[in-house]
């Protein structure tokens, strides 16, 4: 068939001339256009960004402790601990090279076998089902590019692969490549993620632990446990599947080492994601105040990549006992308005329902004429149109002032909306010591201004301790001196 069409279309070519010509075609080709991109990367990246890779700056996460060396809490956009490659296990090692790169410690920075095998694959799916990146290819995708979809792209991660080689040992290349990748849950590298997922160091890790481990990175939001135990366990089996193939692991032992850590591990997921839920919401109030101040000392960077150890005066023991002790009370406030919410509203049906029936026999045109009484039969529980009509029928013009501004808009389903908020700071008189810190009835993304140190003061009640501070100490009065609640007035000569 090949033949006929060469004839149609080239008569004075044979077969073999035209192979001949086609094979010297692609040849030159990829000569050319790989001199080219060869010529204009190496003209826009410098080499000395690969020669710096091992200085990389790891982000890490700010640590904040308490007055007795507790941790509080840590602030990070990369959650990271970095390890050394002697302190990662080596289940850890194998699972990465048995579904990430079988051949690593082989090749040269790039697979020439494992593209041709993924570009036929892909040609006859029709789609990209296999990539060919090896573990060095990953890595400078990951820090020397942005990581779009673009052929220009993959030739810069090519060409980064083939420098990283020649500067660094495979073991090196493994060791950063570990300490980059994303697990989901903020978790970057893989002590972090042996911590967040089985709490325990990566050097500590089995064999399911650790495939399940180099299950994750491919999709985290797909495979991660605490996500989806499904996905994940069927990524894990394929792990166990190809450490088996490339002989780190007995065939036979396959099934038993899955069923058996799946076993013991579901029942531990709730507890391990509450770990992590627990450990956010330590002192929150606290710790933000904290962020601030670092913040305006340091900058921003500094409170999310520096890794500092922030050591506080907080005693997260304490503050525990002031947030269950305040969170208590605060409730039982809030019982209290509500109920008198309640109250107001039933006591305030009754005046309403009066004034109504007295508007019907007194001709009080002006009531009943009122736009507003339209308004007061839609929502008869609204307070501000109460006091209108109180307002509108005595000629009270103080009353009205006062309804508009402190009723205005407001019904019981506002009323019943509202919270009680409470605020406390406890410091120690010896030292001057901030050791516990609350700001208010929850922190959340709607509730974060801290009234202990950010709401604005009352100055008379402010103002009380130094008052009878003052007159305690002159000796005129005492704590049980009596004063009458009435009102004083002072007159001046000649006034």
């Amino acid at each position: 068939m090949i033949r006929r069409i060469v004839r149609l279309l080239l008569p004075n070519v044979t077969l073999k001339g035209f192979i001949k010509f086609l094979v010297f075609t692609f040849i030159f080709s990829g000569i050319f256009f790989g001199t080219f991109f060869g010529i204009t990367i190496a003209s826009l990246y410098n080499p000395e960004d690969v020669k710096n890779l091992r200085y990389l700056a790891l982000p890490e996460p700010m640590k904040i402790y308490d007055q007795n060396g507790n941790l509080v809490s840590e602030l990070f956009i990369e959650k990271r601990i970095p390890v050394s490659y002697n302190q990662i296990s080596k289940n850890i090692i194998n699972s990465f090279i048995a579904v990430e790169d079988e051949d690593f410690f082989y090749h040269r920075g790039i697979s020439i076998q494992r593209m041709i095998k993924a570009f036929i694959k892909n040609i006859f799916s029709g789609k990209i089902r296999e990539g060919a990146s090896t573990i060095t290819q990953q890595l400078a995708k990951r820090i020397f590019t942005s990581g779009e979809r673009s052929i220009f792209r993959k030739i810069v991660e090519i060409w980064y692969a083939i420098q990283i080689e020649k500067e660094y040992s495979k073991e090196e290349i493994m060791e950063i490549y570990l300490n980059q990748i994303y697990f989901g849950y903020g978790a970057y590298g893989v002590e972090m993620a042996s911590k967040i997922y089985f709490g325990k160091n990566s050097k500590d890790l089995n064999i399911a632990e650790a495939a399940l481990l180099a299950a994750i990175p491919k999709g985290p939001h797909i495979y991660s446990p605490f996500v989806n135990i499904k996905n994940a366990q069927k990524r894990q089996y394929i792990v166990l599947k190809r450490m088996a193939s490339l002989g780190f692991i007995p065939e036979t032992k396959v099934d038993e080492i899955f069923f058996e850590f799946w076993q013991g591990y579901i029942p531990l997921i709730d507890s391990l994601k509450l770990k992590i839920a627990e450990y956010e919401q330590k002192a929150p109030y606290f710790v933000e105040y904290v962020r601030q101040v670092i913040s305006e000392m340091f900058g921003d960077e500094a409170v999310y990549k520096s890794g500092y150890k922030v050591y506080t005066t907080l005693d997260i023991n304490k503050n525990t006992s002031a947030e269950k002790a305040l969170y208590k009370y605060r409730n039982f406030a809030q019982k209290i308005y509500e109920e008198n919410v309640s109250r107001l509203m039933k006591e305030n049906q009754n005046y309403v329902d009066l004034l109504l029936a007295i508007s019907e026999i007194v001709p009080i045109i002006k009531v009943k004429t009122s736009s507003k009484i339209i308004e007061l039969k839609k929502n008869i529980k609204d307070l501000y149109y109460l006091m209108f009509l109180v307002s509108e029928s005595f000629g009270a013009e103080k009353i009205r002032a006062n309804s508009y501004n402190s009723f205005l808009s407001i019904s019981e389903k506002k009323l019943r909306e509202n919270k009680i908020e409470c605020a406390l700071i406890s410091i120690n008189a010896k030292n001057g010591y901030v050791e516990a810190m609350t700001g208010g009835s929850e922190f959340s993304p709607l509730n974060r201004l801290n009234r202990a140190i950010q709401a604005k003061r009352q100055l008379g009640s402010a103002f009380k301790p130094f008052l009878y501070a003052a007159a305690i100490d002159s000796k005129l009065l005492t704590p049980g001196s009596v004063f009458i609640d009435q009102p004083i007035e002072y007159r001046f000569a000649g006034r």
